[in-house]
């Protein structure tokens, strides 16, 4: 009776000599193969380029096996006991002919340490540096079962390996043959399956515009779609770029997008790079451009706007950049909304921006109004406003409950907060609004049981909106809560 190969092997400290004997006696294999590759330096060694020869050899082994079986995986885990090494969990079922040739191999390439091996396939061994050799030159063309490892290799190529050796020849070739990689991006191996050349970095994409985003999306493994997105306005104030869509505000690495942009110009034509935008505005525009468009009756701010369409997702953890004029979509997954203490100085910096505007209008930039000459009605109506214009809560929920001084059950005003971060829950809030004309301040007396009605309301927060001081007493009724 034959033998059967194990449905599990691994390549770390399985007795792999046994198993290449096992497949050379034409033994069995199972339907169901699972192989464990081992990573020693990923997540152990800050030698970049250690890791990226980790990379290249489970990437060898990995494609030739998936090419074999039906359903191929690749997962990453962590050991949990000692030396706690990164492994890979190559899967896969109804393995093809020749798959036991490619898995022989695959023992052979990791079975290195055992000296058996190391001199009974000594050949192999001798021919190990071509072989890899190779294998890298072909990455630029090959269709991968799992381009997620191959990027991952260029990322840590790029990003360490690159600084840690800049003056050798192999890398000053490198940079001559893929100019882009000077700018931290390289040609994906995703490429073959979107239909067209992307260039990825750490912080962002660069995607013809010819490929569609939600096919990139889907094969990025990412949970949106381009119809979350919404149209956005870019706003540069001092030293930051923010993109305005509706009430959320994000940051825009205006940083990366230019880095980016030089990168884009290398991917066209050799004249491209003389071409492309340094003869034109970019965001920005001069007296000069201002007075010739004034001339033929255009606005020159949004003539420099309309080339890029600005696109916001909704958790605003994603922004779409896309240059019409060159044909090109730039993703940026480095960024987020503002926080509520940004959102405020931003604000700030607007009205101080604004009332110089005014100054230099000769308008009046003091505004003064008597407060006491406010009614019960119209302070709640101020409150509305104010809750209604803070990025904190969604302002398409909030609602006024009935007229002042009416049976309200202590709540003025309800509205649900606007998430910040993707797909974190939206909270039910309830304000009082109390308008206190005398001198006197507002304590618990003054205000229904806190608890008592966020239990009954089924709310999460509450707020107070006063126009006078609070007193101790209702701070530690609060804080009780």
């Amino acid at each position: 009776m034959k033998s059967c190969i194990p449905h599990q092997i691994n390549l770390e400290s399985d007795n792999l000599l046994l198993i290449i004997k096992s497949i050379e006696a034409e033994a069995d294999c199972p339907k169901h193969v699972s192989v464990i590759i081992p990573a020693y330096a990923i997540g152990r060694a800050s030698e970049h380029l250690s890791i990226c020869e980790d990379i290249l050899d489970v990437s060898f082994v990995a494609e030739a096996m998936a090419a074999r079986v039906h359903n191929p995986q690749l997962s990453m885990e962590r050991q949990s006991n000692p030396p706690y090494r990164t492994q890979f969990v190559f899967e896969g079922c109804e393995p093809e002919p020749g798959f036991l040739d490619v898995l022989r191999q695959a023992c052979i390439h990791f079975g290195g340490d055992d000296p058996e091996i190391a001199e009974q396939f000594s050949d192999y061994f001798d021919k190990y540096p071509d072989t890899m050799e190779q294998y890298k030159k072909d990455l630029d063309e090959a269709q991968f079962f799992f381009p997620a490892l191959v990027d991952d290799y260029y990322a840590n190529l790029i990003n360490g390996a690159y600084y840690t050796y800049e003056q050798t020849d192999w890398v000053q070739t490198d940079l001559a043959r893929y100019p882009e990689r000077r700018f931290g991006f390289h040609r994906s191996a995703f490429s073959t399956r979107l239909g067209g050349d992307a260039y990825a970095s750490i912080e962002s994409w660069i995607v013809p515009e010819g490929v569609d985003l939600d096919d990139l999306f889907e094969v990025l493994n990412q949970d949106v779609k381009i119809s979350q997105f919404h149209a956005a306005r870019l706003t540069m104030m001092e030293r930051a770029c923010i993109a305005t869509t509706g009430s959320q505000h994000v940051h825009f690495p205006l940083d990366g997008f230019l880095k980016a942009r030089v990168c884009q110009s290398f991917l066209g034509e050799e004249d491209q790079v003389l071409r492309l935008g340094w003869q034109q505005p970019l965001f920005s525009t001069s007296p000069s451009l201002l007075s010739s468009q004034a001339a033929r009756g255009q606005d020159a701010l949004e003539q420099t706007a309309a080339k890029h369409d600005c696109l916001v997702h909704e958790s605003g953890e994603l922004i779409v950049l896309s240059d019409k004029e060159e044909g090109w979509h730039h993703l940026f997954f480095d960024t987020r909304p503002l926080n509520t203490f940004e959102t405020k100085a931003l604000a700030d910096r607007i009205t101080q921006l604004s009332e110089s505007v005014e100054e230099a209008l000769g308008l009046s930039a003091a505004h003064q109004f008597d407060w006491r000459t406010l009614n019960d009605e119209q302070f709640e109506t101020l409150c509305y406003d104010i809750i209604y214009s803070h990025p904190g809560f969604n302002h398409e929920t909030i609602r006024k409950m009935g007229k002042a001084r009416s049976r309200d059950g202590g709540r003025d005003i309800v509205v649900w907060t606007q998430p910040l971060a993707y797909r974190e829950p939206s909270r039910k809030f309830v304000f009082q609004c109390k308008l206190v004309t005398s001198k006197k301040s507002l304590g618990k007396r003054d205000v229904t049981d806190i608890g008592d009605m966020l239990d009954q309301y089924g709310a999460d927060g509450f707020g107070i909106m006063t126009s006078t001081v609070i007193d101790a007493t209702l701070f530690d009724a609060a804080d009780a809560i």
